[in-house]
């Protein structure tokens, strides 16, 4: 399975939300037991929440509860997951908050009842109100800039956002460093406003906290790409394959979109593991710029270009990988647009948030176009866009790898000798056919050149 930072920092999100009612309990049972809390934690016990809600609601609604016993009923009731019981939960914490005014313990659990809810805009508002309280507050600043990255990640046009995620996380930082908790979407976030020397500093520290995460390594990888420096990006990428597992690259090493017909394709999916395992490595030899290096550019294009559609377009709700998406194919295929124009409506009315993705760089420039009709970040090609899907499902791939070369005519002869009863040698002779070089230079207008041939 592919990892992918917002996965990752909602699964953590959902793992701490899971240990909070254990938090909530050791906070009350730091004073000594009565009756009644002895009666709810025996409930709790035998796993009957209906007893101890019951009996918490009891002792809650006298005006002398504690804000622990607040936080620890409505953490019991969130838990249920039921519709209601999210419901009665705020309910209890905004009655707690009339008895204990800012309370920033009691605003930190209504937020996070708010955000199961779906209620973002009162989670964020929530978390405002807690930072106006307590400016330090590490949990706050958290949230507020993964719902910060989230936002930019919905359209991916309005910096302001990366922004507000960079100073949260910095914030962050220096009140629990420690943890490393947010570092990786401060990463990101530095990555994509270009601060390539501290996305690469934010990515090292959480590398060296999370050593067996693979996706620090394929982020210092993607800036090595971009900044030329293929020799350290090939190991970073080839590390990172190693700690992704066999199902992780499963999407990095496959061909489909190289393959031009559809029996081709058919016979790709009908493949074998191991046969796929043969055909991958004979189209990556046979499109490396290169062959005689032992760096195959091509290829760390491609890995490059998998992990930011995954990065840029993977989404949890509904969810789905980046690579999956049509913009995230049209990535992998092309490489990044050197123009995107966002706009609100498309070419018929009510069509949604429109994008045009146009390719300058090729010797002929396209444009495609995505559309996201419910505003809910999933764009598609538009329906009778014919244009857009043809070139997205019929086009070669594009590389910004591939040099120039031409076949020439010529003959090789290999010859096995046995030396001994333990060792053999083998000569290759090999002789170019110098009227079809001859041609080839003359229809090229080169005066010099230099042949280099490798064998595999």
């Amino acid at each position: 399975m592919i990892v992918n930072c917002g996965r990752v920092l909602i699964a953590r999100a959902v793992i701490a939300t899971a240990v909070a009612i254990l938090t909530a309990a050791c906070a009350v049972r730091q004073s000594p037991r009565d009756s009644t809390l002895r009666r709810i934690d025996a409930a709790l016990a035998h796993r009957d929440t209906t007893t101890a809600v019951t009996l918490l609601r009891t002792r809650v609604r006298d005006a002398q509860s504690s804000p622990e016993e607040v936080i620890y009923l409505a953490r019991i009731l969130r838990s249920r997951a039921s519709v209601l019981d999210r419901i009665s939960a705020e309910r209890v914490l905004q009655e707690g908050l009339r008895q204990h005014p800012d309370h920033a313990d009691i605003l930190v659990e209504l937020r996070r009842t708010y955000y199961d809810q779906t209620f973002y805009g009162d989670a964020q508002r929530t978390f405002e109100r807690v930072l106006s309280i307590d400016p330090d507050r590490c949990e706050a600043h958290y949230y507020l800039a993964l719902n910060a990255y989230r936002k930019w990640k919905r359209v991916q046009s309005y910096t302001a956002y990366l922004s507000t995620t960079i100073g949260h996380l910095r914030h962050k930082q220096s009140c629990a460093a420690e943890t490393g908790d947010g570092l990786l979407m401060l990463a990101f976030s530095e990555y994509f406003v270009g601060e390539m020397t501290l996305a690469a500093e934010a990515c090292s520290t959480y590398a060296s906290l999370q050593p067996e995460d693979p996706e620090p390594l394929l982020l210092l990888g993607t800036i090595a790409y971009g900044e030329a420096r293929y020799p350290e990006c090939e190991g970073f990428f080839r590390e990172a394959m190693a700690r992704l597992g066999e199902d992780g690259r499963i999407a990095y090493g496959d061909i489909e979109l190289f393959l031009a017909s559809d029996d081709e394709k058919e016979r790709y999916r009908r493949a074998m593991p191991e046969q796929k395992a043969t055909m991958q490595r004979l189209l990556w030899l046979d499109h490396d710029p290169d062959p005689t290096t032992e760096i195959n550019e091509r290829w760390l294009e491609h890995v490059y270009r998998v992990f930011l559609s995954e990065t840029r377009f993977a989404s949890d709700n509904p969810p789905r990988h980046g690579w999956e998406t049509q913009r995230g194919k049209a990535l992998i295929k092309f490489g990044p647009p050197d123009e995107v124009q966002s706009t609100l409506e498309g070419p018929k009315p009510h069509a949604g948030r429109m994008e045009t993705w146009t390719y300058l760089q090729f010797p002929q420039g396209f444009s495609l176009r995505f559309e996201d009709g419910y505003f809910g970040g999933n764009y598609t090609v538009p329906i009778g866009d014919d244009f857009s899907s043809q070139v997205l499902s019929e086009s070669p791939p594009l590389s910004a790898t591939s040099c120039e070369s031409t076949p020439v005519a010529g003959a090789i002869d290999i010859v096995a000798f046995r030396d001994s009863d333990t060792s053999s040698s083998i000569y290759i002779a090999y002789a170019e056919d110098d009227e079809s070089l001859e041609e080839r230079l003359r229809t090229w207008d080169i005066k010099t050149f230099t042949a280099r041939t490798a064998f595999f």
